[in-house]
Order: C-alpha cells, then structure tokens, then sequence
C-alpha cells in the first residue's frame, strides 16, 4: 500500500475496480478514474465484421453479448457456436415451459462442471439479452428475468460444491 501512495519515479499503476467506491480514498486521492464503457452492439457487429467474423454470426454474438467485443470472435470456433446454439436451445426450452427438453439438454452436462458452468454462462447472456429487449432471443420480460435469476442461482450452486446433477435438473424443473 505505501508503495502505491507514494511510487518510486516513473512508475505508472494501471489499476481497474468495478466501482470507484471500492478504491481506498487514499489512493482515489492520487489517481485520474476513466469510466469505461462496451462499444454499442452495432459497433461492436462492425468491427468484428472487418475482422472477418461471419456477418450474421458478428451480429447475433454483438447482441447476445451487448457489445463486448472479446465475445465476438470466438464465433469463428465450432466448438464455442455450438455452445452458444445450446443456449439458445435451453432458453427455447425455458421460453416454451418445456422442463423435459431443458433437462434432456442439460443432462449432456451433468459430468462436467466446467461445461455447465460455461452454458449457464451464455445461457445468462441470452436472458440478460431478453431483457434488454434483443430480437435473437425467445426469453423476453418476465421470462427473461426469471430465466437469469434461475441461471445466477444454478451458477452459484456449482461454485459452492452442489452437485452438478441435481442443480441442473432442479433448474430443468424450475424452467417449466
């Protein structure tokens, strides 16, 4: 800490918090804070456009991910797409109430805590881009937010050691 308040000469501390808040005032005191925000989702579409992502895939990621642009280009990965597919497919499931659906695809999951965590992830994504109102996905409103709620708990068990089978198919059930 004395070492950030008082830096030998020419040292420059790049330091990045989710709130200003969080930074001790001390610190605060001898810092210049940027706000940093994603570029739109339309920006974020044509610039990965330039960088040769598939146009419709460019544009379903930027919305699906509100514009981070890191998201993006891993659309050119088969692997990662079909994740993204599943996703879609789950909130297909969660939007039409269908439980046996969601579980039959989440079961695929059960053995590998990483992978659902990683689903749950983009599945999260897809809600959250419901709520914002994106035409690519199925969650919309009330939907979406429950959706996103249902994904940030089944998430937050598999972090704390819950077993990945019964989470993911208390989520199947709760998604019907």
């Amino acid at each position: 800490l004395k070492v950030m308040e008082e830096p030998p000469e020419g040292v420059l501390f790049l330091l990045t918090a989710d709130s200003l808040a969080g930074v001790l005032p001390t610190i605060r005191s001898r810092c210049i804070s940027f706000a940093v925000a994603p570029v739109s989702p339309e920006e974020c579409a044509q610039w990965c456009i330039g960088q040769g992502v598939d146009k419709k895939q460019a544009r379903l990621y930027s919305e699906l991910f509100d514009g981070h642009i890191g998201t993006v280009p891993a659309a050119r990965d088969d692997a990662r797409r079909e994740q993204v597919e599943k996703a879609l497919t789950l909130a297909k499931a969660a939007a039409a109430h269908d439980s046996y659906a969601a579980a039959v695809l989440l079961a695929g999951y059960e053995k590998d805590k990483a992978a659902a965590a990683a689903l749950l992830g983009d599945f999260r994504a897809v809600a959250a881009a419901g709520l914002r109102g994106c035409a690519s996905t199925p969650l919309t409103g009330d939907a979406a937010r429950r959706a996103l709620s249902l994904a940030d708990a089944a998430i937050q068990r598999l972090a704390a050691q819950v077993n990945p089978k019964i989470t993911l198919s208390v989520l199947a059930a709760k998604l019907g």
